[in-house]
Formats: C-alpha cells, structure tokens, sequence
C-alpha cells in the first residue's frame, strides 16, 4: 500500500475537530436511537485520536496529552467500542449504560437522553458526577480540543 497522508480531505488536527464537531451535531440532532449510537461512536473514536493527528511523530506529547481525564474517557469509550474490550488497565469508565424511564416506544426518541457513561471516579477524579450523558461529554471534548487548537499556548487545557 502506497504511504499517504490523512484521509481525502482530513490532513490535519484541525480537519478532524471540523469532523468532530459535524459528528457532535449529528449526535444531538440524531432522529433515531441507532443513528445517535453510530454517531456516538465516530465521534469518541475521532476525539480520541486527534492527539494523534496533532502530535504525529512524537508518541511522548500523544501520551501526556492522552492521559488528561477528559481524553483518558474517550479513549476508554474509543478503544473499547473499536476492539470490543480495553486494555488491561484501563480503568476511566465503569460502564456504559442506557437508562430507561419508561418502556420502549412509550415516548418518543430524543425526548430524553438515553446513554449514559458511568466514571470510575477512583481514576477520574477532575469530573464533578460519577454519571454524565453522552451528548453531554461530547460537548466537553468538543470544548477541550476547541480550546486546544485555538489557544495552544496560553492557557493549560481543561481536565
């Protein structure tokens, strides 16, 4: 296979936050509960590797930018959904879980958020609840690596 860089268009961290956010628009807007899963999907396994895009050749800065809570949950959530486990060790989030108010069918979807992420707050100690819905971490990340690539220098990142 020929060496190339990115993918089509993606060539660039910065490419990637323009996906993210497009992923995070389709998660929130998502009319059904299995475009909101795939959509949830792409947009952890994407927020997680834009370190990767941002720091290509040095796997240290990868690694120290990766071990921030908000990236070591996505990671976890990224990992996890493209291998089908975590790597031993990994111990970020407890449990991803669906919580249910009423029978299925009973209300319509997108009336309430139905994914949760449980943190594991013994390695996750920065996030104020042991709970917190999908779309709302989405948000985090989305927050997180906004402020990254605009404001590199400035400031430390959010947790």
């Amino acid at each position: 296979m020929a060496n190339f860089t990115g993918f089509y268009d993606l060539s660039s961290a910065e490419d990637l936050l323009k996906k993210l956010k497009w992923e995070f628009d389709n998660l929130v807007n998502a009319k059904a509960e299995m475009e909101y899963r795939y959509h949830a999907f792409n947009f952890f396994v994407t927020g997680f590797h834009i370190a990767d895009w941002l720091h290509p050749g040095n796997k240290q800065l990868r690694d120290t930018l990766k071990n921030c809570d908000i990236l070591k949950v996505c990671g976890h959530i990224a990992n996890g959904a493209k291998h089908f486990q975590t790597r031993s060790g990994v111990k970020a989030v407890r449990s991803l879980d669906e919580m249910k108010y009423v029978e299925d069918g009973y209300v319509e979807f997108g009336y309430f958020e139905s994914l949760y992420i449980k943190i594991d707050r013994s390695e996750i100690a920065s996030f104020s609840s042991d709970i917190i819905g999908v779309c709302d971490f989405a948000k985090m990340v989305v927050d997180f690596w906004e402020h990254k690539l605009t404001k590199p220098e400035k400031t430390a990142p959010p947790v």
